[in-house]
């Protein structure tokens, strides 16, 4: 047997070279996926929060009105409120829907809900920028859950004094 060298030529075919044209492609549109997905998520957190804040709130509405009663601190005044009012407080604030998040404020008059559970419902007189960045009037609204997380958001959807005022004439005025 002869030990013969072989030889072996390899030749590029420039039709096979690696195409990287596609890799920038692939980057943005990577990028663009995080664009539009990042906001996406964020509001979709907020919807999943007001929704889940909307469940408590109904759930503490219809224990504490059938159970202890709604509790009502304001302006140095403790009264119970009816079923109806607390109808109207809760349908109110689900009919105008999330409001934009908060952090929590100091209110000067709270008017606040204890729900007898260990959560209770502080609504204020507040401002918020308007469409036009100006200030206009808003309701906050700072829910406390029985575990003490709480969820604060502002809406200049009502007004404090349409939503609370036939309540507190209804306990404060003989």
């Amino acid at each position: 047997m002869d030990n013969q060298e072989r030889t072996f030529t390899v030749t590029k075919n420039k039709k096979y070279k690696k195409d990287r044209s596609l890799l920038p492609v692939l980057i943005g549109a990577l990028i663009l996926c995080i664009v539009i997905l990042t906001p996406a998520y964020k509001y979709m957190s907020n919807v999943y929060q007001f929704n889940s804040f909307m469940d408590n709130l109904r759930e503490s509405f219809i224990n504490g009105q059938k159970f202890n009663g709604l509790n009502v601190t304001y302006d140095g005044n403790e009264f119970q409120i009816y079923e109806q009012e607390g109808t109207w407080i809760f349908s109110t604030f689900s009919l105008i829907g999330k409001g934009i998040k908060c952090d929590e404020e100091e209110i000067e008059k709270p008017f606040i809900i204890d729900f007898g559970d260990g959560s209770s419902l502080l609504l204020g007189e507040s401002t918020t920028k308007g469409r036009y960045q100006n200030e206009v009037k808003a309701v906050y609204l700072e829910y406390t859950y029985a575990n003490g997380k709480k969820y604060c958001c502002k809406t200049d959807q009502t007004e404090f004094h349409y939503l609370l005022d036939p309540v507190i004439k209804n306990h404060t005025e003989g």
